[in-house]
């Protein structure tokens, strides 16, 4: 095997890491330290072993790492650290702290990385936890850090990697470690395996050259992608009376524990609108494998207007969202429907139930104001719902999801592929207008090798949700088939929407409601946690908008959320590949605008999003979702 698989491997990996924070339309900045990224090699003597195909272990390295080198872009905060290329045997003093930070962690350093690429060569023994203890001393404690550790032994020193990895993790929970062991088993692997999990990391097996290309690729995509809440701050009150004013626009606020201190917060919204509607949601992320939940109720002048909730299971998906419009569905009393304002209880858990929910949690809010449509009257109640269509999936085009509502990816109508592992969560964004539908299939090909092997004991969760512009539950769940347990043998799900109607919003059947707004709707995909087990799952995405524009409301504006701090206003996806997706019609579809049209990290990012294509999008959904219907 030649060396040009490998650069091209580590190439895409490494440098997809390094620039996808300009998906977002910020760059990091030395200022706020966010996403450092420090990457430390195995330089011992084990590395001059070849790979199959002929080229050496370390020769792979030094190419793919010369090849990404060209292409960081110079805001990106990067070094790296060798171990065991110094000290040839562990009977030799200092064997044991043979580690080095050759090129120091900083922006436009591309001469040192080089230089430093070139003088890597296979020596010593194998300090690894030594190593990555410098490491995160390097990282410093502030920001979002990436240790990438790539070893082909096991550690022939103390400290044990893997204790080091768990001391590092509890010092700051923005600190992880992503692993990838190249040509190991046995006891170095389950010590590796060990190090990802204690760093709220993952880890990946490479056989060849192929396998380490495709390996630092996950490895460093998914490195930049936390899910990160977005909105202004905000504290709720803990009582109606203290609620807190709450504005059309993106909040975050901090919930507590079911029957714990800030298990219910309460604000207030008021109409500045005569007539109008509002849309109001609140959803959290479930990192566990047990039940979290949320309820939403609105009352006014102290008469209950409605309430909805939603628990879900973790490993079913990790979006917990619950939102319905207000005035709501039909049975509205007549106080509610004419009030000026509302009162929002947020609280945890379902009917105040849910045992080991204690975690303060971070809780995403999201307001909008709808002014009232002038040929309501007019506009239709429902539309016949369309039969799932069989969505072609030829000619893909690579995609990189985003990790949160904030960050989704905006996509058109075609086809797409890319990468999951366990525990990921991807989302992207399509525009849906009044009278259409959004129609989504995900496929799973037919698992070979080590990876079929790692379904031999059931594989986990595959999801598929949709979300509505106000991130309500859309799919409908009698048309969709949007949970499956990956299967070696090949897996296929899928999700549709209802048409998108106005006056949907006065429907109690709640997935009806949620299709009350044109706009961007959410695909989300995910992947559940499988035992602390890592690999790379490769996936097509198919998606559809189907048909014809009608019913449009006139005169139905939206007050939207503004753009806080640098975050997307909602509906403005961040950027998708250049290269054109294929629409319905055969015509190419033009790639969505970026968050903010700032020239030249709009253009590079849009760039880099080819290269960064093994990421896909991970969404939540299936298994163990209880909706709690809406009261009225």
């Amino acid at each position: 095997m030649s060396r040009r698989p490998c650069r091209v491997l580590v190439g895409a990996v490494i440098g997809a890491v390094l620039l996808l924070p300009l998906l977002s339309g910020t760059p990091p900045t030395r200022a706020d330290g966010i996403n450092k990224l420090m990457l430390v090699m195995d330089s011992s003597g084990s590395m001059k072993e070849s790979l199959p195909g002929g080229s050496s272990k370390i020769s792979a390295a030094r190419s793919a790492l010369n090849t990404v080198i060209s292409g960081l872009p110079g805001t990106q905060q990067v070094g790296l650290r060798v171990y065991g290329a110094k000290v040839f045997d562990k009977a030799d003093k200092g064997a044991c702290t043979d580690s080095q930070r050759v090129v120091d962690l900083d922006t436009d350093n591309r001469s040192e990385l080089r230089t430093a690429v070139g003088r890597y060569r296979p020596y010593g023994e194998t300090p690894t936890g030594y190593a990555l203890a410098q490491a995160g001393k390097d990282l410093g404690t502030d920001g979002q850090r990436t240790i990438v550790l790539v070893s082909d032994g096991e550690s022939t020193c103390a400290p044990d990697p893997c204790k080091v990895a768990g001391s590092l993790a509890q010092k700051g929970f923005k600190l992880r470690i992503e692993v990838v062991g190249l040509g190991v088993s046995g006891k170095a692997r389950n010590t590796l395996r060990c190090v990802a999990r204690a760093a709220h990391g993952h880890y990946y097996d490479a056989d060849d050259a192929s396998d380490l290309t495709r390996a630092l690729d996950t490895v460093a995509t998914r490195s930049a992608r936390p899910y990160k809440p977005s909105g202004r701050p905000i504290v709720g009150g803990t009582s109606a009376p203290q609620a807190t004013p709450l504005a059309v626009g993106d909040w975050v606020d901090r919930l507590g524990g079911v029957d714990q201190e800030r298990g219910e917060l309460f604000y207030t919204v008021r109409r500045s609108i005569p007539g109008s509607t509002f849309h109001i949601s609140a959803a959290l992320i479930n990192k566990t494998d047990d039940y979290d939940g949320l309820t939403v109720e609105l009352s006014s002048g102290g008469e209950r207007c409605g309430s909805d909730g939603q628990a879900l299971n973790g490993g079913s998906g990790p979006i917990v969202s619950v939102a319905f419009a207000a005035p709501g569905p039909l049975g509205w009393n007549e106080e509610c429907r004419g009030a000026d304002y509302f009162t929002v209880e947020i609280s945890r858990g379902v009917n105040h139930s849910g045992d080991g929910l204690a975690a303060t949690v971070p809780v995403e809010i999201r307001v909008t104001e709808e002014a009232p449509a002038g040929n309501d009257s007019e506009l239709p109640d429902a539309l016949p719902r369309v039969a799932h269509q069989q969505i072609g999936l030829d000619h893909p085009v690579k995609i990189a999801g985003g990790s949160s509502f904030a960050e989704a990816t905006g996509l058109s109508a075609g086809s797409y592929r890319g990468s999951i592992v366990p525990g990921e969560l991807q989302l992207f964004s399509i525009p849906v207008g009044w009278g259409q539908h959004l129609d989504s299939r995900l496929r799973i090909p037919e698992l070979t090798g080590r990876l079929a092997d790692e379904m031999d004991d059931g594989g986990p969760e595959l999801n598929l949700r949709l979300f509505s512009p106000s991130r309500a539950p859309a799919e409908l769940l009698e048309q969709s088939s949007p949970s499956s347990t990956l299967e070696a043998d090949g897996t296929e799900i899928d999700s549709v929407s209802a048409p998108v109607v106005y006056r949907g919003r006065t429907s109690n059947e709640e997935r009806i409601a949620a299709a009350s707004e044109a706009g961007r709707y959410y695909l989300a995909v995910s992947l559940a946690a499988d035992d602390g087990k890592s690999y790379q799952v490769p996936y097509a995405l198919g998606v559809a908008v189907d048909g014809t524009v009608r019913g449009k409301p006139i005169g139905s504006v939206h007050r939207t959320p503004t753009s806080p701090n640098g975050t997307p206003t909602p509906g403005t996806p961040t950027p998708v590949p250049s290269a054109s997706p294929v629409a319905p019609s055969g015509q190419a579809a033009s790639p969505q605008p970026a968050a903010a049209e700032n020239s030249s990290a709009g253009l590079l990012a849009r760039t880099v999003a080819i290269m960064v294509g093994t990421l896909g999008v991970i969404a939540v959904t299936g298994g163990l979702i209880m909706i709690i219907r809406r009261s009225r």
